[in-house]
């Protein structure tokens, strides 16, 4: 993580990531979301892309969770 970017993991986060957030419907409507607003969606597909998104965003915010 980011120096100044602050990280938010509870129970909540998780149990989404893991059940909630992967059924086939959600899939489809990200799917559809990334499709109809581009400049508004971004899909990270590994720590390395994660990693230098957070370096990036942190660095243009000014250090603030973006």
């Amino acid at each position: 993580m980011a120096e100044g970017c602050p990280e938010k993991l509870d129970a909540e986060f998780v149990k989404w990531v893991l059940w909630k957030g992967r059924s086939k419907k959600a899939r489809e409507r990200y799917k559809y979301l990334a499709k109809r607003y581009p400049d508004k969606v971004t899909v990270l597909k590994n720590q390395r892309q994660l990693d230098a998104f957070m370096r990036e965003n942190c660095q243009k915010s000014g250090g603030r969770h973006v």
